[in-house]
């Protein structure tokens, strides 16, 4: 055996002492803790649901009832900004295809759909082709609402809605291509009032979280493991 061989022998001879020592010490239950905490504590990488944003220009448009937007104006452009910017930063380029995702920035999509009022009536192909995409996301937002009726000093915030993708370019462009749920809560816990929280920031919260909800929808991602919503 060489010189450098029996080094190497000692180190891992030494080092199986240590480990011993330390199992018959109690260790190994507090390395054991060590690579637990470890784990719980890197996110996981969670799979899209939908994959056919890539390489094509899309934009997503945010649909509330009257009740809803009269209670929260402004609450859906936010969404509609947040989940556009979370989709246009982080879906993948598609590969070897030499094509590039292309969505409306927020700013001009907010102003045509200003400018036309009637765009929420309108069926998906024809909204489509007003906005020049080939793929339409459409959020309907079904449930908003900071606390439970009759208990206005209990925050429970809940945001829901309906995503829906339709592919302008296809056949049956007002057919969803993918269409599910998304719902979320703030804040966590119960018993929370206004000495925790403001209204402000649990509705901020509930659009934050929804918005991402409803991105992550739509590529690969990571989530903290001790996620809450």
């Amino acid at each position: 055996m060489n010189r450098e061989s029996l080094r190497r022998s000692c180190r891992i001879t030494a080092a199986l002492g240590l480990s011993a020592g330390a199992c018959a010490s109690g260790g190994c239950q507090l390395l054991g803790f060590i690579a637990y905490t470890v784990q719980e504590s890197t996110p996981k990488k969670v799979a899209g649901q939908y994959d056919g944003l890539p390489g094509q220009n899309f934009t997503v448009v945010v649909r509330a009832d009257r009740a809803i937007l009269a209670d929260f104006p402004g609450a859906a452009d936010l969404i509609s900004i947040n989940v556009n910017e979370l989709l246009s930063a982080n879906l993948p380029e598609p590969k070897g295809t030499g094509e590039t995702t292309g969505y409306i920035p927020p700013s001009r999509q907010l102003q045509w759909l200003a400018n036309h009022p009637r765009w929420r009536a309108m069926m998906p192909a024809e909204l489509g082709e007003e906005l020049q995409v080939s793929r339409l996301v459409v959020i309907d937002i079904f449930s908003l609402q900071l606390h439970d009726a009759g208990n206005r000093f209990i925050w429970k915030g809940e945001a829901a809605g309906t995503v829906r993708v339709f592919a302008i370019d296809s056949a049956l462009p007002n057919d969803a291509v993918f269409e599910t749920q998304v719902r979320v809560g703030f804040p966590p816990g119960e018993g929370h009032t206004a000495a925790d929280y403001t209204a402000a920031q649990v509705q901020g919260a509930l659009i934050e979280r929804f918005a991402r909800r409803a991105a992550w929808l739509m590529y690969d991602h990571e989530e903290p493991r001790d996620l809450d919503f």
